[in-house]
């Protein structure tokens, strides 16, 4: 799921363009061994614009929320 601040010009699109996640500064969810995210990027051959990375959903939540970037979460957030 993507995460993106309130006043993003892709918060109403039906289905999120992946390519749009290199657009912007990407907040990056790993939690221990668990590299989901950066294994869709790599599969994908797409880079993001990784600004900060950590193991806290609700650290990635809060930077959302302030504008700091977007991300994505796990659907069973």
């Amino acid at each position: 799921m993507a995460v993106l601040p309130e006043n993003h010009p892709l918060t109403d699109c039906d289905v999120f363009p992946m390519d749009a996640l290199c657009c912007d500064p990407f907040l990056l969810l790993e939690k221990d061994k668990n590299i989901v995210v950066s294994d869709i990027f790599r599969n994908n051959y797409l880079e993001p614009n990784i600004r900060f990375t950590t193991w806290d959903d609700y650290a990635i939540m809060s930077m959302v929320e302030a504008g700091l970037g977007i991300s994505i979460l796990p659907m069973n957030f």
